[in-house]
Formats: C-alpha cells, sequence, structure tokens
C-alpha cells in the first residue's frame, strides 16, 4: 500500500503542467478511496458487519471533497 501511495506522490511532485497534475490528483483520489475500500472489507472480514464499538474506530463524519481546484493567488489545492 505505501509503496503504491508514493508512486502516486512522486507523480505528482514531477507533474509538468495543470492536467498533468490533476491526472496525479485523479489517481491518488482513486488509490485513497480503493484502500479505503480495502480496509473496511478486512475489518468486515475479520469482525463481521458488526456496528462499531469498544476499541474500533469510529466512522468518519465527514467526506471528503470529490474535487479539488489550484487557487494560484494561494498556491494551494482548494476544495471545489
Amino acid at each position: 500500500e505505501g509503496k503504491r501511495l508514493e508512486a502516486n506522490l512522486a507523480a505528482l511532485e514531477n507533474a509538468q503542467s495543470v492536467e498533468q497534475m490533476k491526472d496525479s490528483l485523479k489517481k491518488i483520489i482513486e488509490y485513497s478511496q480503493g484502500a479505503k475500500e480495502r480496509l473496511r472489507g478486512a475489518y468486515n472480514l475479520k469482525h463481521g458487519n458488526q456496528s462499531y464499538g469498544g476499541n474500533a474506530p469510529a466512522p468518519v463524519a465527514q467526506q471528503a471533497p470529490s474535487a479539488f481546484v489550484f487557487n494560484p493567488a494561494t498556491g494551494k489545492l482548494e476544495p471545489k
């Protein structure tokens, strides 16, 4: 898992154009969503589909924005 994320982040650092940056960000988002699903699947495999409780982590209440926009004024990616 870690090596795949590192490869996607490296591609983001090496992006030469806005389109390449967007493509790299999409790949990172897709990887993150897939990793989340794999972790959820592993949890459910081990613990069944029981509700969260005890020492299990609480579900995340907020969902990350699905799209980001580069703001040249701040030099940062911001939620769309």
